[in-house]
């Protein structure tokens, strides 16, 4: 179970959590909706079966007796102008007490009312049955023969005053019956409701700190790795082995760390062979700087060869001319001293040459140390860079 929820996702872990809280609210209102519908059902049977049935019952007793006092008052007060009158009342409470009858058997009466209540209909049809005896022999101004009948009404209103003393009482107890049961519900419903709230809570809590301890363990490891990592020790790493996000965070930060190191690793021995290159450098500097100066020098000492192979040039110039103005005077004095002058002459071109020779030998070699001159200084400038 550990190993299964460390590999879990942090927002399926979050999601579990808000369904396990919804399933408990659920399961806690589905069971109180089906208490509370049990104990409002016993509720309406105690008002429909049992307080409306009182409730016709008492009616009928009252009209019972409201008949009797009615027939009594025919029977003794011998008011001939009020007779109609009540004899229409007695009708009439007479056709209610039908009504309140059958309305009483429609509210589902149990099978101990149901034998009780046959009782009372005969009881009741005995009772009417005199009472009309009596009214009769009014009518007939023969109220001796009627009080001879009171007696025995008064017997059978008796019985049938008890028939719904009976019933009424066995209302009264079903009711309390009813009420006893309501109650019982009642509290079953509120242990169950209290029960389920206390587990709900009590797991709702043990999830919500198996989850919180959970994330905030491994939120204080990356937070101690992050301090660590601030204050620049890179030989910490995060020891989460879970396959959740803060696992995949871990090995992230850990292989960043890592890498880190093998950066730092290679730019000190990047660092270290630069500073000796530096230094190699620093010599072939030095060494070309020194081949430069001597270079110099040796320019400098073959500008002056070739100022010097220039001021000869010029002298065997002069010389050519004055050999040639010399030749061409003594060209017309003899041809000895012609051969003689072609033999100079001769002599003098070589010398000519020879100097020219010289004169473009120097300028060569001048133009190739100029050449490796600039192509030493370019060299020197792209190490510099």
């Amino acid at each position: 179970m550990v190993e299964i929820l460390q590999n879990t996702r942090i927002a399926i872990k979050l999601a579990i959590s808000f369904i396990l809280i919804s399933i408990f609210i659920v399961v806690i209102g589905v069971v109180s909706v089906i208490d509370l519908k049990k104990i409002n059902s016993n509720a309406d049977s105690i008002y429909s079966n049992n307080m409306m049935s009182l409730q016709y019952l008492n009616t009928i007793h009252q009209n019972i007796l409201k008949t009797g006092e009615y027939t009594t008052e025919l029977l003794y007060v011998r008011d001939k102008n009020n007779r109609l009158t009540l004899e229409k009342e007695i009708v009439e409470f007479t056709e209610k007490d039908y009504k309140i009858i059958q309305q009483y058997e429609n509210t589902g009466i149990s099978s101990a009312e149901t034998e009780i209540l046959k009782s009372y209909k005969i009881h009741i049809d005995e009772y009417r049955n005199i009472r009309n005896q009596i009214v009769t022999l009014i009518n007939a101004d023969n109220y001796d023969e009627a009080i001879k009948n009171v007696n025995k009404l008064i017997e059978i209103r008796t019985k049938v005053i008890n028939d719904i003393d009976k019933i009424i009482q066995l209302n009264i107890k079903q009711g309390e019956i009813a009420n006893s049961e309501n109650q019982s519900s009642y509290q079953t419903a509120n242990k169950k409701l209290i029960i389920l709230i206390v587990f709900s809570l009590l797991i709702s809590l043990i999830f919500s700190f198996t989850i919180t301890t959970f994330i905030k363990r491994r939120l204080k490891k990356v937070v101690n790795f992050a301090d660590k990592l601030g204050d620049g020790d890179l030989t910490s790493y995060i020891d989460i082995k879970s396959k959740d996000e803060f696992g995949k965070l871990a090995n992230a930060l850990n292989k960043a760390t890592e890498n880190t190191k093998n950066l730092i690793k290679e730019v000190q021995e990047n660092s270290s062979k630069i500073s000796s290159e530096s230094e190699e450098l620093n010599s072939q500097i030095e060494e070309i700087y020194s081949k430069m100066q001597a270079i110099n020098e040796y320019t400098t000492e073959i500008a002056k060869a070739v100022e010097e192979n220039s001021a000869s040039a010029e002298q065997i110039n002069a010389s050519e001319q004055e050999i040639n103005s010399t030749l061409i005077q003594l060209a017309n004095n003899a041809e000895e001293s012609n051969k003689s002058s072609k033999q100079i002459k001769e002599r003098a071109v070589k010398v000519k040459e020879n100097s020219l020779n010289s004169s473009v030998q120097a300028k060569n070699m001048y133009k190739e140390k100029q050449k490796q001159i600039l192509k030493a200084i370019e060299d020197g400038k792209v190490v510099g860079e």
